[in-house]
């Protein structure tokens, strides 16, 4: 699987990166709306992984659909298609490690129908795991436990992070 950033081509399962990280100007974004939900996890990150976290996702084409950056103190997800932001987390460092202890969640119904906190936790973990840190067992993983899904609603979700 490949991406694409500024016409230059990269290979997922490559250690090679985008010369910048994802930055808030390179898409159009809207803030956290309204009703939002502080979901508890405590998640432990080396500095390789926070340094492939920090790099984000910049969507390449309608079958992308998540744009996530790094803005120094939070990780942004936002919907590609819409720009609205899904999930804020506050990454911290200690030392050499980073951590969380949580993530906040839109409860805006007018823009996602939230599911329950361990599914809004599967998905983050999927887009973190995945989609972030390229790491092929958060990938097998979350196939054997979601094979049942319907793979529309996968689809919808995750884009081409599925494939």
């Amino acid at each position: 699987m490949q991406f694409f950033v500024n016409d230059k081509k990269y290979d997922l399962n490559s250690s090679e990166r985008p010369q910048q990280p994802a930055r808030k100007e390179d898409w159009y974004t809207e803030p956290i709306a309204g009703k939002k939900k502080f979901i508890n996890i405590h998640l432990d990150f080396t500095e390789k992984e926070f340094q492939w976290i920090r790099w984000g996702m910049i969507p390449q084409d309608m079958n992308d659909k998540w744009f996530v950056f790094w803005d120094g103190e939070y990780l942004h997800f936002h919907r590609s298609w819409t720009g609205h932001c899904i999930y804020q987390m506050k990454i911290q460092q200690d030392g050499k490690k980073y951590f969380t202890k949580g993530f906040w969640v839109t409860q805006d119904e007018n823009i996602l129908q939230t599911g329950t906190d361990e599914e809004e936790i599967e998905n983050l973990l999927f887009l973190l795991g995945y989609g972030l840190i390229r790491d092929k067992r958060v990938m097998d993983k979350f196939l054997k436990k979601f094979k049942a899904s319907h793979p529309a609603e996968l689809w919808s979700k995750f884009g081409r992070l599925l494939f």
